[in-house]
């Protein structure tokens, strides 16, 4: 049975490690998908750089990509360039589905390339793993380029009220409140794993469950 785990990557090397896993799958005649949430970010550089837009960022530093998720140049100017990069969203975060089997050998193929998080099972620490609701949510919100931020692990989030959008584009997805510079922001929450808040959403349109 497949489901959804979760991969904290070393060294912010998300996109490398995606295709590593997508080889290890072909390889072994799995069915295997993975998703990397994505943002787009605008950089100027100078006309000089034209050659080099070709690149995404990871953390602060720029590294060489696929071709398929190399940048677009959206505006060019006399002296400096405006070009749409494509960066993950979070640089140290994977979500592959897959069989428990496949995660651990994964994790004792590329050991010193990420961790697997987990959860307590009796007496041993097993892959965590992650509804499916959750995930297609989160693809969801992610997938369409909206304003998403990266909040932490939830763990170290202290929310207030569950609640629930009652109106606009988010109508029924459910959350938790929690007050970031003197506002209060939806939050949803991938179990103990990552947290995000999703502008848009006002205090008016939520609702305590």
């Amino acid at each position: 049975m497949n489901n959804w785990y979760a991969l904290k990557v070393f060294q912010n090397k998300v996109l490398q490690l995606q295709e590593t896993v997508t080889r290890d799958a072909c390889e072994a005649d799995e069915d295997v998908s993975t998703y990397v949430a994505m943002t787009s970010v605008d950089r100027t550089v100078s006309k000089g750089r034209v050659i080099n837009a070709s690149a995404s960022y990871s953390g602060d530093k720029m590294t060489d990509v696929p071709l398929s998720k190399r940048a677009v140049i959206r505006q060019a100017g006399r002296e400096k360039q405006t070009v749409t990069i494509r960066k993950p969203l979070i640089p140290s975060l994977m979500f592959v589905r897959c069989s428990e089997d496949f995660i651990k050998a994964l994790r004792h193929n590329h050991s010193g390339e990420f961790a697997v998080y987990t959860r307590i099972s009796g007496e041993q620490r097993v892959p965590a793993a992650i509804p499916d609701d959750q995930m297609q949510t989160f693809i969801w919100i992610t997938s369409e380029d909206l304003d998403v931020t990266y909040i932490g692990e939830p763990k170290d989030i202290s929310f207030g009220d569950r609640v629930i959008v009652t109106d606009g584009p988010f109508k029924g997805l459910s959350g938790h409140v929690k007050r970031i510079k003197k506002d209060r922001k939806f939050v949803l929450s991938i179990g103990e794993i990552a947290a995000f808040t999703i502008e848009g959403i006002t205090y008016k349109m939520m609702q305590k469950i």
